[in-house]
């Protein structure tokens, strides 16, 4: 399971930082639970073994990958924020084709991205640390920035600093309530963190502002407001916390803009919607040892750390990030421990539980999928991207 640790309010004092280590080191300790699962309706767990390196640290070309595409001719669309580029290259190579953007505040200039989205023949860059989506044709000339946090969407109350982070490091983004692109260019902006009472997960926009439509409705018992008692109360009761229920992440098909999952991260749970805001189906996903895991690692380590300082949380990620294939199939990565795959139908069910396996590699949940070619493209804690057929 990927924890991360967050301190809410003000720095530890020198003699707790001990404290806090220890917490960590027997966070990562904990054991996890059987992989097969109970329910005898589930797919079995395929093990995907056989990779190769499509883009090694050899080639000198990537240093710390963060958000991966994949588009129709193969060629792979990543994010590297160590340089604050989106490099397009040719994986089969494997080459360079051309370096997009560049860290700054200028037109096209980047801050802090947390990912990339290919639509509409453009490449998207959402950076969250301007409040800004960088767009740029496939050429990659600069074409235009839509500033989001002129349309509201600017939190009313300052966050705190982020903590600092190694600009080489490989680090998983955190999507929920991230801005995403439909198919056609549309936006789909999310209230969470902006506004004290929301009636939807999202909403949608074209580029001239116009609002379209609400999408994922708000779970029941949802909060808005972190409060660590009450966190510290779901814990000591069980549930997953309040304030984590809203969290949320679209995953849309590339070619039809009228077809949109909402992944529910702490639930877990999925939902299709329409375009238009409609719903056709939700479904609740139980019984898989993986997710199970998850769960019972964040309620075991929450109760430690607590206990110690209620300053303190890990955040709850069933799934990272997710892709549509071309029938409107929905893909997911989860990690605990190990990475795995699940595969569902359009319907929402679930075909395929697939476990990747790169023997010593540290595989991070960040990937794509080439579903012609049947590869999947993953990233490492080096920086590496592995081809895993399927």
């Amino acid at each position: 399971m990927l924890m991360q640790f967050s301190l809410i309010h003000g720095s530890l004092p020198t003699k707790g930082r001990g404290l806090y280590l220890a917490l960590i080191l027997l966070v990562l300790s904990a054991g996890c639970s059987p992989e097969n699962s109970s329910d005898q309706n589930l797919p079995e767990i395929t093990v995907l073994d056989r990779f190769t390196k499509a883009i090694s640290v050899d080639d000198n070309l990537l240093y710390a990958p963060v958000s991966i595409q994949i588009d129709a001719e193969g060629n792979l669309y990543v994010l590297d924020t160590a340089v604050m580029q989106v490099q397009v290259l040719d994986a089969g190579e494997p080459r360079l084709i051309r370096s997009i953007a560049g860290p700054g505040r200028g037109p096209g200039e980047i801050v802090r991205p947390s990912h990339i989205r290919l639509a509409n023949n453009m490449i998207h860059v959402i950076d969250t640390g301007q409040f800004v989506i960088q767009r740029y044709s496939l050429d990659g000339r600069f074409h235009s920035a839509i500033s989001y946090g002129e349309w509201g969407y600017f939190p009313s109350v300052a966050a705190p600093p982020p903590a600092p982070v190694n600009p080489s490091a490989v680090i998983t983004p955190d999507l929920d309530n991230k801005p995403h692109i439909l198919a056609n260019g549309d936006l789909m902006l999310s209230p969470m963190g902006v506004r004290d009472s929301i009636s939807s997960l999202y909403r949608r926009y074209n580029s001239d502002r116009e609002f379209l439509a609400r999408i994922g409705h708000i779970p029941d018992g949802s909060s808005f407001i972190l409060s660590n008692e009450e966190v510290k109360s779901d814990i000591q009761e069980n549930r997953i916390p309040s304030f984590y229920l809203p969290k949320a992440f679209p995953v849309s098909s590339a070619q039809d803009e009228d077809l949109i999952y909402m992944i529910f991260s702490s639930m877990p749970k999925i939902a299709r919607y329409q375009s238009d805001g409609i719903m056709a189906w939700e479904k609740e996903i139980t019984g898989i040892s993986e997710l199970d895991s998850i769960k019972t690692g964040f309620f075991s380590s929450m109760e430690r750390i607590m206990q110690n300082d209620s300053r303190f949380r890990i955040t709850l990620n069933f799934y990272h990030s997710g892709t549509v294939s071309p029938e409107g199939e929905l893909w997911l990565i989860t990690q605990y421990r190990d990475i795995y795959l699940h595969r569902f139908s359009a319907n929402g069910a679930l075909l395929n539980r697939y476990k990747l396996v790169a023997e010593d590699e540290k595989l991070k949940p960040i990937f794509d999928i080439h579903f012609e070619r049947k590869e999947i493209f993953i990233v490492n804690s080096d920086g590496e991207v592995l081809l895993f057929p399927y």
